[in-house]
């Protein structure tokens, strides 16, 4: 499944989370996701997809929480979840992942696997959100109705790229409407603070690189 599309509207979205023109160095503190259970779906023209914090667990002292992406993919629907210190994250700090393809079971991916994969996503330019975040300007406040509702927000717009966002604190995840050349423009659907993973059975545990 490509869920690249996925990752880069989401760290576009976080990098532009409402702070003032000024306070570049400050940026990163804004970078906060919602609590557990805080949900916000979007629809984009490539389709339809869903962020969520779904669960919270303690490993080695560490308190680690399950970030869900849900949505469209060229494959089908498909379920994306990551277990993270916090958010935004380095792909070296992800713990764990789980993947389920539209008809078919759930994956578990650690190990030795994960590492590889890890490897790989240092140099995911989607992830690099911090950077993003210093790129943005901020353009002041704009009131701005999408399919759901009409929100005071903050514009802020990447003057090399193009790219915009629209954020809101009334929002989980920030977003309310982010526009960009890669991904098109995308548009809050809905929110809530009640979800729940997407991934009802045990996932089953993918084979070592190799095996």
């Amino acid at each position: 499944m490509r869920f690249n599309r996925f990752l880069a509207t989401i760290a576009l979205a976080m990098s532009a989370a409402p702070v003032a023109a000024s306070a570049q160095a400050d940026c990163t503190t804004w970078l906060k996701a919602p609590p557990v259970g805080g949900w916000a779906q979007y629809h984009g023209d490539r389709g339809e997809f869903k962020i969520a914090v779904v669960g919270q667990e303690q490993r080695e002292g560490k308190t680690l929480y399950r970030f869900e992406f849900a949505g469209d993919s060229p494959q089908g629907k498909g379920i994306f979840q990551m277990l993270v210190p916090a958010f935004p994250y380095q792909p070296t700090e992800i713990q764990e992942m789980v993947v389920k393809a539209e008809g078919r079971p759930a994956m578990k991916i650690s190990g030795q696997t994960l590492a590889m994969m890890r490897n790989n996503m240092k140099n995911n330019p989607t992830m690099d959100i911090t950077r993003q975040c210093a790129q943005m300007k901020d353009l002041g406040e704009e009131s701005v109705t999408v399919p759901a509702g009409t929100f005071k927000t903050h514009h802020f717009k990447n003057a090399t790229t193009g790219d915009e966002v629209w954020g809101s604190h009334d929002v989980p995840f920030m977003m309310v409407k982010a526009i960009s050349k890669g991904g098109g423009t995308v548009v809050l659907s809905g929110s809530g603070s009640d979800a729940k993973s997407a991934i009802t059975e045990k996932p089953m545990e993918m084979p070592s690189m190799g095996q």
